[in-house]
């Protein structure tokens, strides 16, 4: 399985490529950061990146790597990523929080084959 991950800022074309791509047959995966916004927001009091942006983190990163875990099923085929973990460093020094300390090993262990 080959596992890219299209990343850059908010509004550059990322979402638009990655549903061009899914309409032409390639496999792909959503933001983990939007599902958590929506899903947060429904709850009136939720975890959202500009009111607890190190809590927010800790679920995006949970949720993407569920999301990548359940990629197996895909064996052999190229995958392509909205965001992966290696963009919640990013994130984490722009909003001054703290990383997780087993941050970088997971990036190591994901397999990415190109960022």
């Amino acid at each position: 399985m080959e596992k890219y991950i299209i990343t850059g800022g908010p509004g550059v074309g990322k979402t638009t490529l990655l549903n061009s791509l899914s309409r032409n047959g390639f496999v792909t995966v959503k933001e983990a950061a939007r599902n958590i916004i929506e899903q947060e927001m429904r709850k009136g009091d939720g975890i959202l990146p500009w009111n607890y942006l190190d809590k927010f983190q800790e679920l995006v990163i949970e949720k993407q790597l569920q999301q990548e875990r359940d990629l197996p099923k895909h064996h052999g085929k190229k995958i392509f990523l909205d965001r992966g973990v290696v963009d919640n460093i990013a994130f984490a020094e722009i909003g001054n929080v703290s990383l997780r300390t087993d941050l970088y090993d997971l990036i190591g262990q994901a397999g990415y084959t190109r960022i």
